[in-house]
């Protein structure tokens, strides 16, 4: 099994790892913040997306479940108190940047 086989956000698609896709999709609302919560294989998705300018919150709990990562993502956003917060999910390729400006415009 090749690198990343093993992980849905370090497959390639377009040959970049889609973790980085998503994070650039993102990126493209112009948002004033972007945080990534990371969990199973932290330091790979961190090498995947650790030149963008976005802050990376790991998640210790990742094993329990979705929840634990959208309650730590919201926490860390709300200490900058921001007048909204958009939630993407790194996981859904068909998403892309003209979907995360149209949401947050």
């Amino acid at each position: 099994m090749g690198k990343g086989e093993d992980h849905k956000l370090l497959a390639t698609f377009d040959g970049v790892p889609l973790v980085r896709k998503s994070v650039l999709n993102a990126l493209a609302c112009q948002c004033s913040h972007g945080y990534v919560v990371t969990g199973y294989r932290h330091d790979d998705v961190l090498q995947a997306i650790g030149d963008l300018p976005v802050e990376v919150v790991r998640n210790e709990d990742y094993a329990s479940g979705m929840a634990a990562s959208l309650r730590l993502g919201a926490a860390r956003a709300q200490k900058d108190r921001p007048d909204g917060i958009m939630i993407m999910l790194a996981d859904m390729p068909a998403i892309s940047n003209r979907h995360a400006h149209r949401s947050f415009s």
